[in-house]
């Protein structure tokens, strides 16, 4: 569920972004040499942000002419060191080395290399800003969060934050071990279903659909805010959907559909889900 909105879900699932005249001058100051971009990254502790494209790709292209020239995208690129590598050319070895086979491909890297996150495909400018964003705060929580529980085991706000930032940064280990410590709190803030949801889409993304079906439903349980609950809903349908159980289907996206204040892309995921799970149900 998280490649599927993802992005649409990220800071109270946003707007989409309109750039004006006076805006479109600004431009990303793209990088062209990674090792460069890796040494800046060292020097002022930010995150690269690496774009694949190729010649061919016309998704790339569209990312460059409607999401690059965001004002508010060339905002948040000042946030991190941006690099962009043709992955036909000068880029080939290091597209290989990060298993990039789609364009666009966005990785989010660490100054010590590691992947904390990736953008597959042509985003428009308010999810793509939003990715960005959530990418620029999770690394700048991460250390004091780490710090905090280190200094107080029992901090289940902080553990719960942790879950979801290492879930998206495919540290699914760390995420699943975590998230025990963090149950222990009483969900009131939300923070706990987020964290269910976040371990949930690792087990979905493997296949293991039982353990995913049985955090998404904690986190309809223990969730306080309507874009949790309907993701955890439209995330069980989805589940039951791939593994072409179409009357068990129809209940979580109905309840979805049926959750006040839903976002709309939610209800427009569900809506279209239903449709397909009552048509095969039958």
């Amino acid at each position: 569920m998280r490649t599927f909105l993802a992005a649409s879900l990220l800071a109270g699932l946003c707007i989409l972004l309109r750039p004006t005249p006076a805006d479109a001058a600004e431009r990303i100051p793209w990088q062209s040499s990674l090792a460069a971009a890796m040494q800046q990254a060292k020097k002022t502790n930010r995150l690269v942000m690496l774009d694949f494209y190729t010649d061919w790709c016309a998704f790339c292209k569209k990312l460059d002419r409607e999401t690059y020239t965001h004002p508010r995208v060339v905002q948040l690129a000042k946030q991190v060191v941006p690099v962009r590598m043709n992955a036909e050319k000068e880029g080939r070895t290091s597209a290989r080395k990060y298993g990039v086979t789609g364009f666009p491909t966005i990785l989010f890297l660490t100054p010590q290399g590691n992947v904390a996150g990736r953008i597959g495909g042509y985003l428009p400018a308010g999810p793509f800003a939003a990715v960005l964003q959530q990418q620029i705060d999770h690394f700048r929580s991460m250390p004091v969060l780490e710090a905090r529980l280190r200094a107080s085991p029992g901090d289940v706000e902080a553990a719960a934050r942790l879950v979801v930032i290492y879930a998206n940064q495919g540290r699914k280990a760390e995420a699943r071990a975590l998230l025990d410590r963090a149950a222990k709190g009483d969900g009131r803030s939300g923070l706990l279903a987020r964290a269910y949801n976040a371990v949930a889409d690792t087990y979905q993304e493997e296949g293991q659909l039982d353990r995913a079906i049985a955090l998404f439903q904690k986190a309809v349980q223990t969730a306080r805010h309507p874009a949790d609950i309907a993701y955890a809903h439209v995330s069980i349908g989805t589940c039951y959907l791939s593994r072409g159980q179409f009357q068990q289907a129809i209940p979580p996206l109905e309840a979805a559909l049926a959750t006040p204040g839903a976002p709309q892309e939610l209800q427009s995921a569900a809506r279209q889900m239903l449709t397909l799970a009552r048509q095969r149900a039958q």
